[in-house]
């Protein structure tokens, strides 16, 4: 947009100098005559379009100044792209509500020597006449840009006392404390970025790729993906289709039950099977497909059922499933790690050494008291730590019960989410048109192709 607007204004100059080119040649052909109405009004007129046409190139200038920082903000989302390249963007991001608040105090500090610089050198120093000049001079003081001999014509202590009081509040604590925060989020953001690719590396995976590709040793990620989503779909189908052959058959068992016990008279308890709802499980299915585990041999399998597209790109060799395997682990784990909070650590140690504490002060009263009562003491300190590793060994146990139930909520979550048959609950007072809607609708799914 900003390249349409300046090459808009450049069409526009170039319009506009011809009008004045134009008017020029008017003043020229037009007799003086001793300044004459005509001549005259044709030289306003061609005064205000050199007037127009000069400030509008001005306002053209100031608009293509403005296109290169455009440029870099561009450049900024790009380079998000990269992890090392994002650290940059990253920082400025998570340090911006720091910065924010840092700023509003700043700027107060900032404010006040300014009016003060004005009260003290407003009549006598140029630069400080004006709420404009006197923010500009405080800023190039800041840059380290300073005119002693100028400041110093109201008189050496109260310019001394000013540049010193400016210097330690802005200078040496405010500039320092913006760099401090900065190199805080920098660090965050350099520990959660990790062993991260480089520019090089990245650059040597895609030119090695690019080769295998081209010599057919080689298949395209997308192209596994394709594939896995297939292996993925095909366990599904295989799923349902044996769920829905299982209630079949056990519907047929149920009718002939039935009626061999209305021939005899008899009454059964035997309540008959539930109806196939296209979303559960087989009998002999206990494993979600969403959830298989992909070692190499699957995903070399899986790539090398498929489609035309996989032929021609060529067969996944046990390297490049390997890579392909460690690349998923590694970016896994990239995403999903959490560093520990300094406050965290510190109250784990603290807690380690109380703990230490303890056991050293039990073991200290065992070994004061052993000539006494030697067999009690060492009995009571026995006491002690058995009672105490007790309570750390309740405390594990908590945590991996708490921990395990995570576990399967999680995984509940999973199956109900991936579930394509109406699975997320089972609700018997379902109606049997809902239930012939859900297993159309799961049909559909099934049988749309990978891409979609």
């Amino acid at each position: 947009m900003g390249g349409v607007i300046i090459i808009t204004f450049f069409l526009v100059s170039i319009d506009m100098r011809n009008e004045m080119n134009e008017a020029l040649e008017v003043v020229g052909n037009t007799a003086f005559n001793g300044g004459s109405t005509e001549f005259q009004a044709n030289a306003d007129f061609y005064l205000q379009a050199l007037q127009d046409n000069v400030n509008y190139v001005r306002h053209l200038r100031l608009t293509v100044a403005v296109y290169p920082l455009i440029i870099i903000v561009r450049l900024f989302k790009s380079f998000s792209a990269q992890p090392k390249l994002a650290l940059v963007t990253k920082t400025l991001a998570n340090a911006w509500p720091d910065l924010f608040h840092f700023a509003i105090v700043f700027s107060s500090v900032f404010v006040t020597f300014t009016i003060c610089g004005i009260v003290l050198f407003g009549r006598e120093v140029g630069s400080f006449t004006t709420w404009t000049r006197a923010t500009i001079s405080c800023f190039r003081v800041m840059l380290g840009d300073i005119d002693w001999d100028e400041l110093s014509a109201i008189g050496r202590t109260e310019a001394s006392i000013w540049l010193w009081l400016y210097i330690i509040i802005i200078v040496l604590l405010m500039l320092n404390m913006i760099i401090a925060i900065i190199m805080d989020h920098y660090e965050e953001v350099k520990a959660d970025a990790g062993h991260a690719e480089t520019l090089l590396e990245e650059g040597i995976q895609m030119f090695v790729r690019w080769r295998g590709r081209r010599n057919g040793t080689y298949v395209p990620l997308e192209t596994v993906l394709d594939a896995v989503h297939d292996e993925i779909r095909r366990r599904k189908v295989r799923m349902h289709a044996t769920a829905g052959a299982g209630n079949i058959l056990h519907r047929v068992a149920f009718l002939g039950k039935k009626k061999g016990n209305e021939k005899g008279n008899e009454k059964s308890n035997e309540k008959p099977p539930p109806e196939d709802d296209g979303g559960e499980k087989g009998e002999g299915e206990d494993e979600d497909p969403m959830n298989m585990c992909i070692d190499m041999d699957t995903l070399m399998r899986a790539t090398s059922h498929g489609s035309g597209s996989a032929e021609k790109s060529g067969k996944m060799g046990e390297e490049q499933a390997l890579d392909v395997l460690k690349g998923a682990v590694e970016d896994f784990y990239e995403k999903n790690k959490q560093g520990a909070e300094l406050d965290e650590v510190l109250q784990l140690t603290q807690k380690v050494n109380y703990r230490v504490k303890k056991l050293v002060q039990l073991a200290r009263k065992a070994h004061d008291d052993r000539d006494t009562e030697p067999v009690k003491q060492l009995q009571w300190f026995a006491e002690d730590v058995n009672g105490y590793l007790v309570g750390i060994r309740q405390e594990r146990k908590e945590n991996a019960a708490r921990l395990e139930g995570l576990k399967k909520e999680k995984k509940e979550l999973q199956q109900r989410l991936m579930s394509l048959g109406g699975g997320f609950q089972k609700q018997a007072e379902v109606s049997v048109n809902k239930r012939t809607s859900i297993m159309r609708t799961s049909s559909r799914m099934m049988e749309r192709p990978p891409s979609e």
